[in-house]
């Protein structure tokens, strides 16, 4: 039963003594979670709930991070869903799953996008990350940009203007991401040149202006050609 003094005994055993039992471990971090859970599920708004799903989050990050025995697999199916990406994305990295993690912070769908936090989390990372962040970012642009061009050669009636100028303004925000995300990391070495390469779409031109800098995208690939040729001498 999920009571207050089940909470203080699975404590004690984990920091108290320092328990190494994997199932101690694993049982006090889903005690946190559905705790969070039901407190969500009341959808009680007031302060002191709150404060409660704040307390018991910060205390659920803090285990994960300190502790290494715990069931990483039975944890994420836990948290499946309930919109814990901090976790989510501390499980992954801990799996090596870094597609995973990038996927909890910008996958199309997610309520609010983090594209910061997602650099941030690649940026942290042994691994030449930013590559695969720009991949998912450019295919996210691309499938929005082929939904959008077969719907607009459908039938025309007010709600389907209304969502084809909704399409419009998202792809240009992915657009001007991508671009300016180019021109940030253009000679990082945690960008790998070739990726970026191969995924710049067709019909972006070699003289457009990339957003958020006066260079041109025939200028991003000169500097980065050039950056990548003075490091191999």
């Amino acid at each position: 039963t999920d009571t207050p003094l089940r909470e203080k005994y699975l404590e004690h055993l984990v920091r108290g003594q320092d328990s190494t039992d994997e199932k101690y471990h694993t049982q006090l971090a889903t005690y946190y979670i559905k705790k969070m859970k039901e407190l969500k599920d009341q959808q009680n708004t007031s302060l002191k709930a709150e404060n409660m799903i704040r307390e018991y989050d910060e205390k659920l990050i803090h285990m994960l991070r300190t502790s290494q025995y715990y069931d990483i697999k039975t944890i994420l199916r836990e948290i499946k869903g309930l919109q814990m990406f901090d976790a989510e994305i501390l499980l992954y990295s801990k799996q090596k799953e870094h597609g995973k993690a990038i996927d909890s912070l910008v996958e199309v769908g997610r309520k609010n996008l983090d594209f910061k936090k997602a650099e941030e989390y690649c940026l942290s990372q042994e691994e030449k990350l930013l590559g695969l962040l720009f991949e998912k970012v450019i295919t996210a642009y691309q499938d929005l940009q082929e939904k959008y061009y077969t719907k607009k050669r459908g039938p025309k009636n007010p709600g389907s203007i209304k969502e084809l100028e909704k399409m419009e303004k998202e792809m240009e925000f992915y657009k001007r991401y991508c671009q300016g995300f180019i021109h940030k990391y253009a000679t990082n070495d945690k960008m790998e040149a070739e990726t970026v390469f191969n995924l710049i779409p067709d019909s972006w031109t070699l003289n457009e202006q990339m957003f958020g800098s006066s260079e041109s995208l025939l200028s991003y690939l000169t500097k980065t050609l050039n950056d990548r040729l003075s490091k191999e001498m």
